[in-house]
């Protein structure tokens, strides 16, 4: 998983790239399942759950906290 997702922020200190937000949807596809996290500035990014069965009770509305490393990251030049 590029973007991993937790409960508890510290989980995810060693992380370059972390941000928190509430459910806004919960996609579930059985192994594709999938959540859209919103920020405070209400932009959104979607995360795919791990398998585990860890996140089974999520709902809309939680907050959660994810990270991915900066290895992971691909940015495009803006137009203007």
């Amino acid at each position: 998983e590029a973007i991993l997702v937790d409960r508890n922020a510290a989980d995810l200190d060693s992380y370059e790239n972390r941000l928190s937000g509430r459910v806004s949807s919960l996609l579930f596809n059985g192994a594709a399942s999938r959540i859209l996290v919103e920020d405070t500035l209400g932009e959104q990014i979607e995360v795919t759950l791990p398998q585990s069965g860890e996140f089974a009770d999520l709902k809309r509305g939680d907050m959660v906290h994810i990270a991915w490393a900066a290895e992971q990251t691909t940015c495009f030049a803006g137009e203007g």
